[in-house]
């Protein structure tokens, strides 16, 4: 997708209205993208889609966890059915992509594969704090979104990438604060935490770096995630299971972190989880292949990385058969099946923060500039 063409939507007013603006702006999208979604669950798992919805929606429990830490965000998701003219729990459903990845792996193993594939990084520099993502997903070209949220009686502004219809996948704020995320799937998950994409927009309210720390350590973890945290003066990188939250650090004042797809510090590992990881072939040479990538170009204490390294490492191919960004031909009718939907780099820096995103493969798709000020859009 060419990032130029990217839809770039204003959220503000009430929980309920920033819903509503989301669902009524990209109404014909979410559509397309539910649509998507259950031919991929009839094909997939030969399923009928709403019986599936329905049986996973069941399974789950997560109000409890959702009403404790994020009703707001909750609200925001009717009011998004509302604007799309969906039901309310098509909406919920769209907002538990991980948990439904985890889902599927215990109840139609042999059907599943284990999610998608990021690649996460944070790294100082000579002005302050660079974090980044590759965001490989098993969603459509076409549909990404970028919304500028503006909160009700705050200064705070947040810029978070996503596809129609979901109510996050990562982002930043004005603070300046980033959150890039991993799918961890060997962890311990749990029916009653709160899902991830609640999660990334809860942190994405934090101003500092120890409330959004405090945050992830203080709430149940639905499913095995890692999270990368990152300000303008730190950053650290939490591996969260439902039982513990994990810091990984490479070594003692490392100035930098990287993350795939693997448990790196976290003990929490489901032994059924891991048989299942370990059963499909090349997942673990293409978690070890995109880690060893990232971290030989920008793991060097030495050097002072700029935004153009960063956006080298992010487009690698340095293992062909397990590229960072990795990319699909539109005729091979392959291409929605987990492909580089957008790479953000956050350039945190409290006098001039910078989203520079491309909403698709890095090593294909130009970067485009977006700040927080009146002209927030393309610099």
């Amino acid at each position: 997708m060419d990032t130029h063409s990217l839809k770039v939507i204003e959220l503000s007013g009430t929980p309920r209205e920033r819903g509503r603006i989301h669902g009524e702006e990209l109404r014909e999208h979410i559509r397309a993208v539910l649509e998507i979604t259950k031919s991929g669950i009839e094909k997939n798992l030969s399923i009928d889609p709403a019986h599936y919805i329905r049986d996973f929606l069941a399974y789950s429990n997560f109000e409890s966890g959702i009403q404790q830490y994020a009703p707001d965000i909750l609200e925001e998701v009717e009011g998004l059915a509302e604007g799309a003219a969906i039901d309310t729990d098509t909406a919920r459903y769209l907002q538990l992509t991980d948990e439904d990845w985890v889902f599927r792996q215990k109840v139609y193993p042999e059907l599943s594969n284990a999610g998608d594939n990021c690649t996460a990084f944070a790294l100082k520099n000579s002005s302050g704090v660079l974090a980044r993502q590759n965001m490989d997903i098993n969603y459509v070209d076409g549909y990404q979104v970028l919304f500028h949220i503006r909160y009700p009686d705050r200064e705070l502004e947040s810029f978070v990438y996503s596809i129609a219809g979901l109510i996050a996948l990562n982002g930043m704020n004005s603070a300046p604060l980033g959150i890039c995320c991993n799918t961890l799937m060997e962890l311990y998950s749990t029916q009653f935490g709160l899902p991830v994409q609640f999660i990334v927009r809860k942190v994405l309210e934090c101003t500092s770096f120890d409330s959004a720390r405090e945050f992830l350590r203080k709430i149940t973890h639905a499913s095995g995630q890692n999270y990368i945290i990152a300000t303008a003066e730190s950053f650290g990188s939490f591996e969260c299971s439902a039982n513990e939250v994990t810091e990984f650090i490479p070594y003692p004042n490392s100035p930098a972190v990287c993350h795939s797809n693997s448990p790196l510090a976290s003990r929490d590992i489901d032994p059924d989880a891991m048989a299942r990881f370990k059963s499909q072939a090349g997942l673990d040479e293409n978690f070890k292949a995109r880690y060893e990538s990232i971290w030989r170009r920008l793991g060097d204490a030495g050097r002072d990385h700029t935004i153009e390294d960063a956006k080298a490492a992010l487009s690698a191919h340095d293992d062909r058969a397990n590229p960072v960004s990795r990319t699909f031909d539109p005729e091979s009718g392959e291409k929605f099946l987990g492909y580089t939907a957008g790479s953000m780099i956050y350039q945190l820096d409290r006098k001039n923060p910078v989203l520079h995103l491309a909403s698709g493969p890095p090593c294909q798709t130009e970067y485009r500039k977006f700040r927080f000020s009146d002209l927030w859009l393309m610099q």
